[in-house]
Formats: C-alpha cells, sequence, structure tokens
C-alpha cells in the first residue's frame, strides 16, 4: 500500500505545478501571513502618522507579528491532532486501517459489478 500525506500536507501536493513547490518553507500561506504582516505595517505607519503615536506603531508591527505566528502555530496545532508532535505509530495505525477499508470497498464494488 502506498501511505498517504500527514495531516499537515496535502494529498497530490507534488503532482502541483507551483513556482512555490521548490521551496521548502514558502507555502501558499506564508504568503498569506507576509501580505497580512505588510498590510498591519501600512496601517500602523498611517495610524502613527495620523495619531503621532509610537506605541500605535510597535503594536501595529511586533504585535501584529505576535498574533499572526501564533495562528499559524495553532492552525499547525490543530491539524496536527491536538498534539505538539506528530505521533508516527498512531499516523501508520490509521493509514493502515484506511487502506484496508479501500482494499475491502474495492472487493466489494467488484462483487456488485
Amino acid at each position: 500500500m502506498i501511505r498517504k500525506a500527514t495531516r499537515c500536507q496535502q494529498y497530490g501536493q507534488e503532482d502541483v505545478q507551483s513556482l512555490l513547490k521548490n521551496f521548502k518553507y514558502v507555502d501558499l500561506m506564508t504568503l498569506y501571513m507576509v501580505f497580512c504582516w505588510l498590510a498591519f505595517v501600512i496601517w500602523a505607519v498611517i495610524g502613527n502618522w495620523i495619531l503621532k503615536s509610537t506605541p500605535f506603531l510597535l503594536w501595529g508591527i511586533i504585535g501584529s507579528l505576535v498574533i499572526l505566528s501564533f495562528g499559524r502555530a495553532y492552525v499547525f496545532f490543530a491539524l496536527n491532532d491536538w498534539d505538539y508532535f506528530q505521533d508516527v505509530e498512531k499516523l501508520n495505525k490509521f493509514i493502515d486501517k484506511h487502506n484496508k477499508e479501500v482494499v475491502e470497498n474495492e472487493r466489494k464494488k467488484l462483487v456488485i459489478q
């Protein structure tokens, strides 16, 4: 049986033609976070220019970075079945169970046809 992707990976991701495929740490979520952070920084600069408040600028740059980083960590934590580190044995048992169900369903399909 062929192993499927881990819970944090998308199945069939290797077949996708993308500019980001060759970069190990850059994916669409990373680009989205960078663009969100740049939007927060621009908003903080505009707010600092209007209000003349330095803490507004610091919270806009550093605070938004902390919130976005925490959000990304939370997403990966949720995708990893609420474990800090992926339990490979549990994942392998899940994959084996799934593969057995697929084989059984294929057999049933052949009987029905």
